[in-house]
Order: C-alpha cells, then sequence, then structure tokens
C-alpha cells in the first residue's frame, strides 16, 4: 500500500484493515519514498508489516513479499496447532497442569479448575506444591521437594504418584499425578496429568476388607468362572472339604459330590 493515496492515507488504510478481524491477519506492506525514521515508526505503528522506501528495487519487493507471505503461513500454522491444543486441553477429563524449568505453572486447564476450584489466573506462576496435602510435602524446601517430585534419573522420562491433595475449599482427595519432563528448544517442561483417583481408592479398600472378610470367614466360600471352574476357595473350604487350594484350582464343585444324593438334588 503506498502512502500517498486519493481519498485516504495507507496509514489510514493500514489502521482499518488491522482494527477489522476478519483482515487483521493481512500483512501490509507499505511504501513510499518518505525514507525518514519518523514515518516508518509511524507505518510500524499503524500495523505494517514491512516498509519499503521509493524507488524501490522490482527483485526487493518479490524477496520481502514473500518472506512476509512465508511469516504469515509458518504464524498461521503456529496459531493453528496452538488452537488444536487449546481444545484438547479444554476437552480433556483429566487436570493438565504445565509447569517452567522454574517449576511455576504456566497452563491450567478447566479440568484442573473443576478439581482443585482455582481459576487459572490465581494459580499461574505458583508451584505446583501448594496442591499437595501428602504429610512427606508439608515441611520439604525448595530443594527437597524438587528431589521427590522431580529427582534427576527422571528428567526425561514419565513418573506415576499418588498422592493426597487439597481444593481451594480445604477438601482432600486423592490424586494421580503423572509427570513427564522434556527439553524443548533449550528449555525445560514438565506435563503434569491429574486425575481425581478417591472412589477408586475407597473401592479398591473396600474390595480388600472384603478380602479379608472371607479370608477369615468360618462358613466355605467358593468362586468359578462361567465354565464351572473353581478359581478360588477360601481357608474354609479346605478346612471343611479337605481339598488344599491348589487340589481345588481348576476343578469342577462336582469334587464334593458324595454319590448319595439323587442329580436332582444338585440341580435344585
Amino acid at each position: 500500500i503506498d502512502i500517498l493515496m486519493p481519498g485516504i492515507s495507507g496509514l489510514d488504510l493500514c489502521r482499518q484493515l488491522k482494527a477489522d478481524p476478519r483482515t487483521a491477519e493481512i500483512r501490509v506492506i507499505l511504501l513510499s519514498a518518505m525514507s525518514d525514521s519518523q514515518h516508518v515508526m509511524a507505518g510500524m505503528e499503524a500495523g505494517a508489516a514491512d516498509y519499503i522506501k521509493k524507488p524501490f528495487d522490482r527483485d526487493e519487493v518479490i524477496f520481502r513479499v514473500r518472506a512476509q507471505a512465508n511469516l504469515f503461513e509458518s504464524l498461521r500454522t503456529q496459531r493453528l496447532a496452538q488452537a488444536r491444543l487449546e481444545l484438547i486441553s479444554r476437552a480433556a477429563k483429566d487436570g493438565i497442569v504445565l509447569l517452567d524449568g522454574k517449576r511455576n505453572i504456566v497452563h491450567w486447564n478447566e479440568a484442573a479448575e473443576s478439581l482443585f476450584g482455582y481459576r487459572a489466573a490465581e494459580v499461574m506462576g505458583k508451584q505446583l506444591q501448594m496442591l499437595i496435602a501428602s504429610a512427606e510435602f508439608h515441611h520439604l524446601g525448595h530443594a527437597e521437594y524438587e528431589e521427590v517430585l522431580f529427582p534427576d534419573d527422571s528428567r526425561a522420562h514419565q513418573r506415576v504418584l499418588e498422592l493426597l491433595a487439597v481444593k481451594k475449599c480445604g477438601d482432600f482427595f486423592y490424586m494421580e499425578l503423572t509427570l513427564t519432563s522434556a527439553h524443548l528448544d533449550g528449555h525445560e517442561w514438565s506435563l503434569c496429568m491429574i486425575r481425581d483417583v478417591t472412589e477408586q481408592r475407597f473401592n479398591l479398600q473396600q474390595l480388600r476388607s472384603l478380602a479379608t472378610a472371607i479370608e477369615q470367614a468360618a462358613e466355605s466360600v467358593v468362586i468359578t468362572d462361567p465354565n464351572g471352574c473353581i478359581r478360588y476357595c477360601n481357608p474354609a473350604f479346605e478346612r471343611i472339604s479337605g481339598y488344599t487350594e491348589k487340589e481345588a484350582l481348576g476343578q469342577n464343585p462336582r469334587i464334593l459330590s458324595s454319590g448319595l444324593e439323587s442329580p436332582e438334588f444338585y440341580r435344585e
């Protein structure tokens, strides 16, 4: 765009293009015989991507236009990649937290907001340590905390930890924290995937309690697969039947048949 045009100046047209969301991404190159630094600065402030002084060389113009076109395509590709990552981050059910080389939080997705109750603005620049309630982390200094979560031998690997976490409201929950550290463009980053496993942990404890109760039960307990083969028997079964667990596993419960009852009795 020539700065001196009839009706509207190139600077004003450039400002209008940049103010309209539909045309704001267009790379504008200004042409002018006014080559002093004041006019060049005015063009840059209007939103121009480049400023070519008259008289100009044709090959130079072609080169600079191509350079701007390549830059535009590169920026467009980066924006698309960023948009895809943001979409994945927003749609994820797990909390996604990104830490920079100083272990400061630089990304906090919507699932993390739901898990902890903190908005992104409240945690940006803060340390992950503020979210951990496990007793072993209470009195750790920075160096000790660093060694526990980010030991030297895990810098390029993935670690999975189960920790007690604390929400903004003060409530606690168990989180599964998957930490992946990597070096990108000379900088260290740590990606944290966070999942609430409180219910799973409770269910596991319930199963363990049930298993203990079955093991200690005075009554015989036998579990079979769909084919009727014994896959588990408790100590009471061994005591009552006389069969050891090793002898019973894989057998059909009919091994307990005395032969004194009719087939109809067992079917009932």
